[in-house]
């Protein structure tokens, strides 16, 4: 297994993610995707090591009040959302206009007719 190309070009691929300064744990998950690629095909890779990032996370990394004042309109509520309801970046980019729809209906006294008309839904 030392000299297979799979592992060379595994290696190649780790080294172009950490010259675009991709971090630790993106780097992590995208080897990981690709081993679990060869592993369904019953080819086992040799580990790849990566040190381990440097910067670690604390509460000041937290947006403030301020912070979200500051930041462009349209990102305002995404950010909002995101903190006062605890959901993740992925959970956010996965909603749609119809997760909307069916979370305000129970506050609806009746069906919504038309679902895009604003007019309706704030009345």
């Amino acid at each position: 297994m030392r000299h297979r190309k799979v592992k060379q070009y595994q290696l190649d691929f780790k080294d172009y993610l950490l010259a675009k300064d991709f971090t630790t744990k993106t780097i992590r998950e995208m080897l990981n995707a690709i081993r679990t690629f060869y592993r369904e095909f019953d080819l086992e890779l040799g580990k790849i090591h990566l040190k381990q990032s440097g910067y670690q996370e604390t509460i000041e990394d937290i947006p403030d009040k301020n912070d979200i004042k500051l930041a462009f309109p349209k990102y305002k509520a995404i950010i909002s959302l995101m903190l006062s309801s605890g959901m993740g970046r992925s959970e956010i980019l996965s909603l749609n206009y119809q997760n909307f729809i069916d979370s305000i209906s129970e506050y609806l006294e009746s069906p919504l007719n038309d679902p895009c008309n604003v007019e309706e839904i704030t009345h």
